[in-house]
């Protein structure tokens, strides 16, 4: 009986291990995006650069859709290493934007920053450039600049000579108000002239006259962005009404 009973117990372990295996062999393969985002997933979670580097790449050749992008915002705003950050902002920037979204998406890592923190603010503005969706970006830009001041040319007095290490920060901070300036300009293709004093108040009253034309250039392209994608819509629908339909449509121009 006892040897009876371990047969018995080793066809039931064996019974089952079967079952296990044809339960996994009939398991479906996860689908390419959702791979794509367990893949990206475990990348980021890695403590390694090289690696959280290549899963960002290989997830931007993915093209994810508009609903994971936040993460790259995440990453952009928040990981401990400049060259990740960086990447991130640039795969976001590169994303085929359909409304004005993304270019919220890039505004908030450049508000994210530190106001003074110039350098970095340009490296975003100049990401942000390739945006068909401008109004958000330019508005965001020229509050920076508005809230900025030239810095004029230290002058000695009394004779006294003004210290190299004063002329090197005024000169940094010179090139960094014409570095945002010439970002402004590619951008807008505005123009506010040779930097100097007054450039933050011709800034506002620009942005003042011009914010409409920026507005409505918005509106129109979401309006020819949601045509075409309706148009597309229907396309498929009808096409998966009557598969024939594409080869009907298609053969007069094969036939030229």
């Amino acid at each position: 009986m006892r040897s009876l009973h371990w047969v018995v117990c080793v066809v039931c372990v064996f019974c089952v291990g079967v079952s296990g295996l044809r339960a996994a062999d009939i398991t479906p393969p996860l689908s390419p995006e959702k791979q794509a985002m367990v893949d990206f997933g475990k990348g980021m979670l890695s403590p390694d650069k090289a690696t959280r580097l290549a899963a960002i790449t290989a997830f931007e050749a993915t093209k994810p859709p508009a609903p994971t992008w936040p993460l790259l915002v995440r990453i952009a705003t928040s990981d401990p290493e400049i060259d990740v950050r960086h990447t991130a902002l640039n795969s976001l920037a590169k994303m085929p934007a359909r409304d004005g979204h993304l270019a919220k998406m890039l505004v908030s890592i450049y508000d994210a920053l530190k106001p003074n923190d110039l350098k970095e603010r340009i490296y975003v503005a100049k990401a942000m450039v390739p945006s068909e969706f401008k109004a958000d970006i330019v508005a965001n830009i020229l509050d920076q600049i508005e809230k900025l001041r030239w810095a004029e040319e230290p002058k000695g007095y009394n004779g006294r000579k003004v210290p190299e290490k004063v002329k090197e920060e005024v000169k940094e901070k010179q090139g960094e108000f014409k570095a945002l300036l010439e970002v402004f300009t590619e951008l807008s293709k505005g123009d506010l002239g040779e930097p100097n004093k007054e450039t933050n108040i011709k800034a506002k009253k620009w942005w003042d006259a011009n914010q409409m034309k920026f507005l409505k250039a918005d509106a129109e392209l979401l309006a020819k962005y949601a045509k075409e994608d309706a148009e597309a819509a229907k396309a498929a629908k009808d096409i998966a009404k009557d598969p024939t339909a594409k080869k009907k449509e298609d053969a007069p121009k094969l036939a030229q």
